[in-house]
């Protein structure tokens, strides 16, 4: 850019943070336009847990999974 190292920094750092706050509403509108509903967020330690977590919570969706 051709100017002085700490206005490139400055400007890259903002960048960056403007990034990191959009980037996730980003990607949600990008899964919503391929047809994907948020149904929810689980917090867990691994894939299993998480999913065990999330049927816990939606007992009818467990039951279509088990039948």
């Amino acid at each position: 850019l051709g100017a002085d190292p700490v206005s490139e920094i400055a400007l890259s750092l903002g960048l960056g943070l403007i990034v990191g706050f959009v980037a996730n509403d980003l990607r949600r509108r990008k899964l919503a336009r391929q047809g994907f509903a948020f149904a929810g967020v689980v917090v867990a330690d691994d894939a299993d847990s998480a999913l065990r977590r999330y049927l816990d919570g939606e007992p009818a969706l467990a039951h279509d999974l088990t039948t």
